[in-house]
């Protein structure tokens, strides 16, 4: 008799077919996740290019602190700038058609686009599917303007990310192996600033990415007036993430 158990488990699917479950849109609730501002890694000074002040050029080549928020950052400076160490990249098109939509905006109306540092960046996550089977569940993930979820990790659970709406970043565990990290301990050597960095990769509408267990990640939009949506699927009954104080650093406890 215990011998046929692992075979009704596999038959009952069959006989008593599981209830379909729908979830309304309309009535999603949304749960405010840790949010911040964009990280700032690299930037450039547009009007001291234009102007070709030289002193200012010296200036703008200067890496920002990663966590520094925008308040600290002059409106000048022009979005986030990623150094990218792997080639997932928009298609040529793709970004072409973003640079002449640019092109046709003077700095001013560029920066007064910009959501006001009175409303904070924010980060939201609605629940589709949780709790209803012990195989997977599924979350919309929204991003607004010029904000970016905590550095995060998804634990044991590998992630699947469909890019519904919006031009976002997808940024990963920066480059600097195990074994060189040992090695650079050992010899006493400090990473590279590329090596420090984290690997950028840019997702649009149709998108795909898959996220292994425990791969430190954070999702960035960039832009100053529209939002990131990105359906979540995971390979657990709940969801769950930690959220970290840096890459590779400890927990924030919530």
């Amino acid at each position: 008799m215990v011998s046929l158990l692992p075979l009704l488990h596999d038959l009952l699917p069959m006989i008593i077919p599981a209830e379909v479950h729908v979830a309304r849109g309309a009535e999603l609730i949304s749960t405010e996740e840790k949010a911040e501002r964009p990280p700032w890694y690299q930037r450039s000074r547009r009007r001291a290019e234009a102007s070709g002040q030289s002193r200012e050029q010296g200036r703008s080549v200067k890496a920002a602190d990663p966590r520094s928020s925008s308040e600290s950052i002059p409106e000048e400076y022009e979005p986030i700038q990623l150094l990218d160490h792997e080639e997932h990249r928009r298609p040529a098109a793709a970004v072409a058609n973003k640079q002449e939509k640019a092109a046709g905006l003077s700095t001013v109306t560029e920066h007064a686009s910009i959501t006001s540092p009175a409303d904070g960046p924010k980060v939201f996550r609605k629940d589709v599917m949780a709790g209803i089977t012990d195989k997977m569940c599924i979350s919309v993930l929204t991003v607004k303007p010029r904000s970016a979820s905590a550095i995060r990790h998804y634990g044991e659970q590998d992630t699947v990310i469909y890019a519904a709406t919006g031009d976002g970043v997808l940024l990963t565990s920066p480059s600097v192996s195990m074994v060189r990290g040992l090695k650079a301990d050992i010899k006493g050597e400090l990473p590279s600033r590329e090596e420090e960095l984290p690997r950028r990769i840019e997702l649009g509408p149709g998108d795909f990415a898959l996220i292994p267990a425990w791969t430190e990640h954070q999702i960035v939009n960039e832009h100053s007036d529209s939002d990131v949506s990105w359906v979540v699927v995971r390979n657990g009954s709940e969801p769950e993430h930690v959220d970290l104080d840096s890459w590779g650093g400890r927990a924030i406890e919530k």
